[in-house]
């Protein structure tokens, strides 16, 4: 990305590699999202494989989330393949077509990304207090647990940021996609 541009003003990037910059910068939306999802299901599969002798609440719970994961997933890969038409128009603006609104589009896929990240952390809290161990190691266990929500601040950092650069994105996409590039690799 950095030999693309970057960092760099756009009018400083050859028009040929502000192509692939904003080609690559679209696939990368992809793996972003895969290894989310991927992510998240992996702990969710965890939780279930360990406290799998919870209640039925916690189970249905369980499965919720799962849900509500796989429809956020799907619905953020039918959103970006809809997000300018026709879809060449992601990596050349300069093509007559129409694009959303990014900012309202980040804001549709990082608040319920948000949202998910809390119940994936939430979810086993309950079940690790009703463990029969002492309360030192429930305490250290809900410590481990909860360092999970560094991961939801750094989300509500990449969503500030974002949002406040979706505007400057569509004129100046090398230079302004530097700070939330750097969100998306700390998450």
């Amino acid at each position: 990305m950095i030999r693309l541009g970057l960092g760099r003003q756009v009018e400083t990037v050859s028009p040929a590699d502000l192509v692939s910059f904003l080609k690559l910068l679209w696939v990368v939306y992809f793996l972003v999202l895969g290894g989310t999802a991927i992510a998240r299901a992996s702990a969710l599969f965890f939780y279930a494989r360990v406290l799998s002798q919870g209640p039925s609440r916690f189970r249905y719970a369980l499965w919720v989330v799962h849900g509500l994961n796989i429809a956020w997933s799907i619905s953020t890969i039918i959103m970006i393949f809809l997000t300018c038409s026709p879809i060449e128009k992601n990596w050349m603006p300069y093509l007559p077509g129409t694009c959303m609104d990014t900012k309202s589009l980040w804001l549709g896929f990082g608040t319920p990304d948000l949202i998910i990240d809390v119940l994936v952390l939430l979810l086993p809290l309950p079940m690790l207090w009703k463990l029969h161990l002492r309360l030192m190691r429930r305490l250290l266990l809900t410590g481990v647990f909860t360092c999970g929500y560094v991961v939801v601040a750094v989300s509500i950092g990449r969503l500030i940021t974002i949002v406040q650069v979706s505007p400057h994105l569509a004129t100046n996409p090398t230079y302004h996609a530097v700070n939330a590039s750097i969100w998306v690799e700390i998450e």
